[in-house]
């Protein structure tokens, strides 16, 4: 049964590799079924060929999107002999929702966006409705309110006026995004007219706008004559998202009042200097040197932090980045929890070493010189493993 079955599957899947004239091969399993469902559940299913179908439910699952529920769908334009052919797969206001929490649950779960509107003067007497359309997340939002804090500690001892100093470092309000949306007098149509009053209209054009710029999403947004809506350099510089991912923790020496701060141990012949990347010897000298010149305090948030940055390093490398990180973290202090490192080692490693900045999806990673340094130990310690390994394994023969 089994040879015969495994026949068959071979039989199937030579007939699925076998291109044919006018016909479109389909191997995913996936875009069969949506395909086959397409034509039964959705809206004008049965007017759509098979390539046209096929086309929809292929970048419906590549994308991730649900047609069924709206969130994209097939555009249509006539040819000058009066038949159709595909102009494009537009994304509805509903997938662009579904990408944008999709992004932000991607940082962790429970994050969210809000989007608030306004009605403004159209810019031109062509439009008849103009909608401002602002949008703040938690993700953004609760960076900000992070930096700011951690602003104000690292300044509350400085004379003068802190705040001016605060806002130009982490911007006065959090970060926001600004797009618009227009209705044009020549729209009215009375079909749509029926389903979607043209403020609701605009008003889903302004959050299109806003959500594409936010989270980067590619996708072409039209109006009711199919036509491309463009993101406008008026908005992108409206928008205020250039606010600064989290700031380094270090507390600057000329910041901290002379009154609180510890003589500190560092002398000259403390100062090393090395070519970067280093070797795992070298970088282990450099930062036990370094250690001794940190009084500042770290927080909690500062040691999960150090933990999600090195153990970012291993990632997609090694099979357990966080044992790797254990070793690397214990060849370098003698401890192997960050939990049992002193505060002065947790700075250290976070800002004289890692030196991490948020990459383009809001993750933290470390610089790239000590990426390079943390794998050149990970390397080490792991070629000493396997050959303690090789030789117990030969005493053992």
């Amino acid at each position: 049964m089994s040879a015969i079955k495994n026949q068959n599957e071979q039989i199937i899947e030579q007939g699925l590799m076998v291109s044919k004239k006018n016909e479109v091969v389909v191997r995913d399993p996936r875009v069969i079924d949506l395909f086959e469902q397409l034509r039964l559940m959705i809206s004008g299913g049965q007017r759509l060929t098979d390539n046209e179908a096929l086309a929809l439910a292929n970048f419906a699952i590549k994308e991730g999107l649900d047609p069924m529920n709206g969130e994209c769908w097939l555009l249509k334009s006539r040819n000058p002999d009066g038949t159709y052919k595909i102009a494009g797969i537009m994304v509805g206001i509903k997938g662009l929702r579904r990408k944008a929490q999709e992004a932000l649950d991607k940082i962790s779960p429970g994050n969210f966006f809000n989007i608030s509107y306004k009605d403004i003067n159209p810019p031109s007497n062509e439009y008849e409705i103009a909608i401002e359309a602002t949008l703040n997340d938690s993700v953004s939002t609760r960076q900000y309110i992070e930096n700011r804090q951690l602003a104000y500690q690292m300044m509350k001892d400085m004379p003068g006026d802190k705040y001016d100093a605060i806002n130009k470092m982490v911007g006065e309000s959090g970060p926001k995004w600004i797009g618009y949306g227009f209705y044009r007098k020549d729209e009215h149509n009375i079909s749509m007219d029926k389903k979607f009053t043209p403020r609701e209209r605009a008003m889903k054009r302004a959050e299109a706008s806003v959500i594409r710029q936010r989270f980067n999403l590619n996708y072409n947004y039209r109006d009711d004559n199919g036509a491309v809506i463009e993101i406008t350099q008026g908005e992108k510089a409206q928008s205020q998202h250039d606010a600064p991912p989290a700031m380094t923790f270090e507390i600057p020496n000329e910041i901290i009042s002379t009154a609180a701060e510890k003589p500190s141990t560092r002398s000259s012949d403390q100062t090393i200097t090395m070519p970067r990347p280093m070797q795992p010897e070298d970088l282990k000298t450099w930062l036990n040197a370094e250690v001794k010149s940190i009084t500042a305090p770290a927080n909690d948030r500062q040691r999960a932090l150090l933990r999600g940055v090195l153990e970012g390093c291993f990632g997609g490398t090694y099979e357990n980045p966080e044992a790797m990180r254990h070793m690397v973290t214990n060849y370098l202090t003698g401890n192997q929890s960050v939990r049992d490192l002193t505060d002065a080692w947790v700075l250290c490693l976070l800002n004289r070493w890692l030196k991490p900045v948020k990459d383009s999806g809001g993750l933290y990673r470390a610089d790239p010189i000590a990426n390079k340094e943390a794998n050149l130990i990970a390397e080490m310690l792991r070629d000493a493993q396997d050959s303690q390994e090789g030789e117990e394994y030969a005493d053992i023969q």
